[in-house]
């Protein structure tokens, strides 16, 4: 008995040992398994990211060639004998900030439609390149000034491009200007005075910007910017208010 009890031991030792390098096998091969979705998930993301990069660039291709093939069309002789009909670009003002010599709009090459620079605008001021963005935004204004796309909504967003393109200080105290002195009623106009200040910041004028704040603490109080500013109120006395003599 003693003797088939201890076979018995020995089986269900031999059984438990099998089954445990068994387990042991399968966590191994899981954990293999694992890594290996791990690797590919990672270079799938990449292969991702990388496609979505040339998909963009594509897109920025495509526009700029439908912009080329437009302003060709419009240059090809009509049936009647006559030349293609050339766009109306309004004379640009004396107020407005001239363009960069370089910049991506290219404008003696693609002469845009106004859509056309308003949408790819707001494309890339979608995808974050804002620089970029901002270009397109002002080539609008100053290529066809009294345009109907061009209203205090239009402003705002040129005017945060420029300002978030962190080269175009100017073009964001244009834009943010044209609310603040044609749209005295919109519903940009108290977040046009918040970025004019934060501009203002930006070129190195304190006091215009501490002005600002002081403006919003005594009359702009139950509104969101000054709930954002607020928050932040005794740093900007500290930092920013001039010392009195």
């Amino acid at each position: 008995m003693k003797k088939l009890f201890g076979k018995t031991l020995l089986l269900v030792a031999v059984g438990s040992f099998s089954f445990g390098c068994d387990i042991a096998h399968r966590i191994e091969e899981r954990a293999a398994s694992i890594n290996n979705y791990e690797r590919v998930s990672l270079a799938l993301a990449k292969q991702n990211r990388e496609l979505e990069l040339e998909i963009g660039r594509l897109n920025d291709q495509i526009k700029r060639l439908e912009a080329q093939n437009h302003y060709l069309a419009a240059k090809l002789p009509s049936d009647s004998g006559q030349s293609g009909v050339e766009r109306h670009v309004a004379s640009i003002s004396a107020g407005i900030p001239r363009m960069p010599e370089q910049n991506s709009v290219e404008w003696d090459l693609y002469q845009w439609s106004p859509e056309q620079l308003y949408s790819h605008a707001q494309y890339l001021f979608k995808k974050g390149d804002f620089k970029k963005s901002a270009e397109f935004f002002h080539a609008l204004s100053v290529y066809y000034t009294d345009h109907k796309l061009i209203d205090d909504k239009f402003h705002y967003q040129a005017g945060i491009a420029a300002y978030e393109s962190g080269v175009f200080n100017d073009w964001a105290l244009f834009h943010m200007s044209e609310i603040m002195e044609n749209y005295p009623t919109s519903t940009f106009f108290r977040g046009a005075k918040l970025w004019t200040a934060l501009t203002e910041l930006n070129k190195g004028n304190d006091k215009a910007f501490f002005d600002t704040v002081e403006e919003f603490r005594e009359r702009y109080r139950n509104t969101p910017e000054w709930r954002i500013l607020s928050a932040h109120y005794q740093e900007i006395i500290h930092e920013f208010r001039p010392v009195r003599n």
